[in-house]
């Protein structure tokens, strides 16, 4: 077989897992419609999948319609495999999801000793676990708060760690690629697959925790920017008479909403006030990115006079025709950094040739 058609044929492979893995049961009969593949083609590689035990066979499915039966085909149990790590301020988080996303195992330490080789050594002895605990291991993603280069396996900065310059080089050591993402980014592609309701073809991705960060998805693509770092929405100064934030700005969004800061907020007033300030900065995303959704995510309760001062900030503030437009929706609850590090290694694998 040449280069150019083994590639064909690996791109072909991908395809089909990728409808799979949407669908979550299809037939031959269906991914040869869906793909524009022959027959013959598509039941070589199913076949293949069915040897490799990477998909299974689950009965005839109900057509209502006279012909050859089709027989529905799934992802198979003991097939594909993918770790999701998150790195926080005091924790650290593990899951092992399935190639359809779903969570087989999962774990939070609490970790405030944050040398990076301390972290480090944390991680590798996760990844040596998952390693000799599951078969088919697609890819390893480490989702972390900072400016991060995946190429060079390297975190440039992160004020919440309090590090600069850390290679991640030397976890490479397994047969499976080790992949650094920024955490953010790792919580909404985690809500862009579980939550595709909440989602539009525009949609700004807010997460409030530690800190807080900004994704936008254009038609459910992660838009990075130049430098890895488009919708810092929590660098944007909201307060002139705000706390002197890390990144050495004064009124940082972060720094007056993040999850320590709302720990002792529980009245009514100070709520209403924290959501203005939530309000102010996302009037700037609705101008700058014109986004369908605004998917507000955080580790605390956002609650109904938070939610009320958010929303009449920007009724009163934005303009008309793209605050209308856009979609606000508070979720009820946090996506997991490590799940949607581990959609990312399954998505790097489909689109990957």
């Amino acid at each position: 077989m040449s280069k150019g058609t083994g590639m064909l044929r690996e791109r072909n492979k991908r395809a089909i897992l990728s409808l799979i893995r949407k669908q979550r049961e299809t037939t031959r009969q269906d991914l040869a419609d869906q793909t524009g593949l022959s027959k013959n083609t598509i039941s070589l590689i199913v076949d293949e999948f069915l040897r490799e035990k990477i998909v299974k066979e689950k009965g005839i499915k109900p057509t209502g319609t006279k012909g050859r039966p089709k027989i529905a085909i799934a992802m198979h149990e003991d097939g594909y495999r993918a770790i999701g790590i998150g790195i926080s301020k005091r924790t650290i988080e593990y899951a092992v999801v399935n190639y359809y996303g779903e969570v087989l195992e999962s774990q939070v330490f609490s970790f405030v000793n944050h040398n990076p080789d301390d972290t480090k050594a944390e991680i590798m002895k996760i990844l040596e676990y998952v390693a000799v605990s599951y078969n088919n291991i697609l890819g390893a993603a480490i989702g972390m708060p900072g400016v991060v280069n995946d190429e060079k396996s390297i975190l440039y900065s992160s004020t919440h760690l309090g590090w600069k310059d850390v290679s991640f080089i030397d976890l490479h050591t397994f047969t499976f690629p080790i992949f650094i993402q920024n955490n953010v980014n790792m919580g909404a592609l985690n809500a862009m697959e579980n939550a595709p309701q909440e989602m539009g073809p525009y949609t700004f991705y807010v997460s409030i925790g530690d800190g807080v960060g900004g994704t936008m998805m254009i038609d459910h693509y992660i838009v990075n920017g130049a430098s890895g770092t488009a919708g810092e929405i929590g660098h944007i100064a909201v307060d002139p008479d705000g706390e002197l934030c890390r990144c050495g700005q004064t009124g940082c969004l972060e720094v007056l909403i993040n999850h320590e800061a709302m720990k002792n907020q529980h009245s009514e007033k100070g709520m209403h006030r924290s959501g203005q300030l939530l309000g102010k900065a996302l009037v700037q995303v609705i101008h700058l990115f014109n986004p369908d959704h605004l998917l507000i995510d955080s580790s605390y309760p956002m609650t109904e006079p938070f939610i009320r001062g958010c929303m009449s900030y920007m009724e009163m503030n934005a303009l008309a025709i793209p605050f209308n437009q856009a979609h606000v929706l508070f979720s009820e609850k946090k996506f997991s950094t490590s799940t949607g590090a581990g959609l990312y290694c399954i998505l790097q694998h489909e689109s990957n040739v």
